[in-house]
């Protein structure tokens, strides 16, 4: 029997099938598209769970209601850790990326940061205090791609850029480069400097990357990471688990 897990997230919905701890099927779909069941007629799927950010609750109640399985709001599971942070306002995501990472070190009693590229950027930071894990907050900035929009439409001539994998420099020689490396390498040195204090504060801390750009970014960073693209699916399987 399987998991069930659905990331709605402001560009995507991941659904995704877990057997166990294993990912057996991912589905993405764009957001703008209606919610709708892609495993419609799977007898295996024992229970769901969800995050969303766009859809409402009852959307999932009507999209999944053929499987007859329980469904579960993420919103509704609790914080996996204390917290500093006012958690009626705290995005789900990052929750279960929390989570996704506990559930990854099991007994391991690290601090650790996530940092999670997707629409947004967002950075969450987990001390331990000799105990207890403590969620210390985190930090919210602009992703990848709103980036690059935002340079084109807040501008009468700046280009639309694609983002580019990899670069050999750090100066650009057309507009077309400066936006480029300007708003990656920006995005490298911001990450940096707001981990590598917590990475002197924390002796032993681990940094986790994640999201769906996170891949532009795992070979730049001037310190070890843990890439994990699926770590808010593993924590909404988590949750399930638990």
């Amino acid at each position: 029997m399987n998991n069930l897990v659905i990331d709605s997230g402001n560009t995507l919905v991941k659904y995704a099938l877990f057997e166990g701890n294993r990912l057996v099927e991912l589905i993405k779909i764009k957001q703008s598209e209606p919610l709708k069941n892609p495993f419609d007629g799977n007898k295996n799927i024992k229970q769901i769970i969800f995050s969303s950010v766009n859809h409402h609750e009852q959307d999932f109640f009507d999209a999944f209601k053929t499987l007859r399985c329980p469904i579960v709001n993420v919103k509704n599971c609790p914080m996996p850790t204390a917290s500093h942070y006012n958690l009626s306002t705290f995005g789900s995501d990052r929750k279960c990326a929390i989570n996704g990472v506990l559930s990854f070190l099991g007994n391991d009693k690290s601090a650790f940061v996530v940092v999670n590229c997707g629409s947004c950027i967002t950075y969450d930071f987990v001390g331990f205090d000799g105990r207890n894990h403590q969620h210390q907050g985190g930090n919210i900035t602009l992703g990848l791609q709103m980036r690059f929009e935002a340079i084109h439409q807040l501008t009468k001539r700046l280009p639309l850029v694609e983002p580019k994998l990899e670069f050999q420099k750090t100066i650009g020689t057309n507009t077309s480069e400066a936006i480029q490396i300007g708003i990656q390498k920006g995005i490298v040195y911001e990450i940096e400097g707001f981990v590598k204090p917590f990475l002197i504060e924390n002796e032993g801390a681990i940094v986790f990357l994640t999201g769906g750009n996170a891949f532009f970014f795992e070979n730049q960073l001037n310190f070890k990471i843990f890439a994990r693209q699926n770590l808010v699916l593993e924590g909404l399987n988590a949750f399930l688990k638990h």
